[in-house]
């Protein structure tokens, strides 16, 4: 929404692939105020999401304009880096860590990162990383590619909570004094078990 409320001039094509669980959600993003987004999502069962993500990569087919038309440039945030005909293509790599500690990843995880990365390294012509750091590890996988460093931008946030509002919350989750908030996806690289632990402890000494 911020790109959109800077550019009105050019044209996006706002694509995705959810489960139909997940495009509940996605279908009730609001673009009708900007006239030149429109969102195209692909419904799958979810059974089949990863297939479909490793296929699609690996055939090579079919190609991202058979979706969204024609584009001078494609942006590939996560998971998947599409077949193109024409036009350039970017890619947004957060992290190496799915090649450099895979033992924190999900072994599906790691599969489909892994696809995706080799494909960035033969198809992007350039890769945007959100810090240094992971510029330096994507350039120690793939040398000869262009990456530049783009730091994620913050939104405004209001940190002020009226108290109603959070004895609100509190009542809605059964929540007492004395909890600890994750906002983590389940995976061994968020380390809930030694949250688990460290809150447990901290009401042992309590």
């Amino acid at each position: 929404k911020a790109l959109l409320d800077i550019n009105r001039q050019d044209e996006f094509h706002l694509f995705g692939i959810s489960t139909f669980e997940t495009y509940e959600h996605l279908k009730n993003i609001e673009f009708n105020k900007y006239p030149n987004a429109n969102l195209k999502i692909i419904k799958l069962p979810a059974k089949l999401f990863r297939t479909v993500f490793i296929a699609w990569q690996k055939i090579e087919w079919p190609p991202i304009e058979n979706f969204i038309g024609k584009v001078d440039i494609y942006h590939s945030f996560n998971w998947y880096f599409p077949p193109q005909k024409k036009g350039k293509k970017i890619a947004t790599v957060f992290d190496m860590t799915p090649i450099l500690f895979p033992k924190y990843h999900h072994k599906r995880t790691v599969q489909l990162e892994n696809l995706r990365l080799e494909r960035i390294k033969e198809f992007a012509d350039l890769v945007i990383t959100i810090s240094d750091s992971s510029k330096k590890d994507f350039l120690n996988f793939s040398p000869k590619s262009v990456v530049e460093v783009v730091y994620p931008a913050a939104d405004n946030f209001n940190w002020e909570i009226s108290q109603e509002r959070a004895e609100k919350v509190r009542r809605k989750y059964s929540l007492s004094p004395g909890y600890f908030l994750s906002v983590a996806t389940f995976e061994p690289r968020k380390n809930l078990t030694g949250l688990l632990k460290a809150y447990l402890k901290s009401k042992f000494e309590r």
